[in-house]
């Protein structure tokens, strides 16, 4: 879509920029659509919002504690002689302090405590003390608590499988991937009730396979990612592969990305709710190559609708940055396409427009218009 390369003066943009303006302006004024587009967009800035504050509170709730003298005080001055006078309930208070303070050295002590009593603390502070432990990677705890629990309370321990999820999450922190999936499999399979939890957990530890580890990794988490959308219709896990194979700098990633696609139908489906992010992502860092990708695999699959926000997006970003060489280029191939721009568009591109010096000499400098070339990066 580059054009007049032998034009570099100002005038001829805004020229140009005053009649694809007008031109836009009435389609506009004859397309009711425009109105529907802005609420739709709205609604996705909602969702966006909503959706980096979970984020933030992910990040908040990962922030180093304080050490706690392990083994020698609670929360509130109990001492490890006290524990045995106390009943359950003031246990469980002493849990939710813990967890409401971040305290995981404190919870870690108090589950240890529990077990050496056979206490069961409630069902909302085991399950966070699990947590806590297959993060870390603590396996023998888990085990414990198995033990605990199939002595004191089975019926929880069957309702939860036996706990092996989280036997698994620990299992791969300590780095055998493939165990960890078998384990996630069986449990997947077996408690319906679980897999909402299952995908959690590997929502947050694809992103660290894909970025840190080795290719046959990326091989079997794919494998089993295809086994619960063939068997299961289950697609969440390899949207997820998908969303950080395309943003990733490897080309065998994006490569996997684009295959994926190629493969499932139903996977296209479901990536339309990961285009926000990898946007935001993308024009946050400045990655304008990641959209022009996105906008092809868009074009290629016939999302028009998800094609025109990202086209807009990508115009916000370039009226930002006061490109009205792009901005120029962008809103043309709009009105070309019946592409409606919002409001306040029409607004940031005329102030542009008309804030823009023709006397700018770094403007007439500007080189022809070409696509961003990808860098193709081999990962061996």
């Amino acid at each position: 879509m580059a054009f007049c390369f032998y034009m570099n003066r100002t005038a001829y943009y805004r020229a140009l920029g005053r009649n694809v303006y007008r031109s836009l302006i009435l389609n506009v004024r004859n397309n009711n659509d425009c109105k529907m587009l802005s609420l739709e967009l709205d609604t996705i800035d909602d969702f966006t919002t909503q959706l980096m504050q979970k984020k933030v509170d992910k990040w908040s709730c990962k922030k180093p504690i304080p050490n706690v003298s392990y083994g020698v005080k609670y929360i509130d001055n109990h001492s490890i002689a006290d524990f045995s006078c106390l009943d359950i309930t003031r246990i469980n208070e002493l849990f939710q302090q813990a967890i409401e303070k971040n305290d995981t050295s404190s919870v870690l002590e108090l589950i240890n405590q529990c077990i050496s009593h056979r206490l069961c603390p409630t069902l909302s502070n085991l399950l966070y003390t699990l947590s806590v432990c297959s993060q870390s990677g603590d396996i023998a705890t888990i085990k414990k608590i198995q033990l605990l629990y199939k002595e004191t309370n089975v019926h929880i321990l069957e309702t939860h499988s036996n706990f092996k999820h989280y036997i698994a999450e620990a299992i791969w922190i300590k780095g055998n991937v493939q165990e960890a999936l078998n384990l996630f499999k069986e449990v997947y399979k077996d408690n319906v009730l679980l897999r909402r939890r299952i995908r959690l957990m590997l929502k947050n530890l694809i992103v660290d396979i894909i970025e840190n580890r080795s290719e046959a990794v990326l091989v079997n988490l794919v494998n089993f990612a295809e086994t619960l959308a063939n068997e299961y219709k289950d697609y969440f896990p390899l949207s997820c592969i998908w969303q950080i194979c395309f943003l990733s700098e490897w080309y065998s990633d994006q490569q996997t990305a684009l295959n994926l696609l190629n493969k499932y139908e139903e996977l296209r489906k479901t990536v339309i709710n990961r285009i926000i992010y990898v946007v935001s992502v993308s024009l946050h860092n400045h990655k304008v190559d990641v959209i022009y990708r996105l906008l092809e695999v868009l074009l290629k699959y016939e999302m028009k609708t998800q094609y025109s926000g990202v086209l807009l997006a990508l115009l916000d970003y370039q009226i930002h940055q006061k490109d009205l060489r792009r901005c120029v280029e962008i809103i043309r191939w709009s009105v070309q396409n019946n592409i409606q721009l919002l409001p306040l568009q029409h607004q940031k591109f005329l102030t542009l427009l008309v804030t823009n010096d023709s006397d700018n000499a770094d403007f007439r400098k500007l080189k022809p218009i070409r696509m961003p070339k990808t860098v193709t990066h081999f990962k061996f």
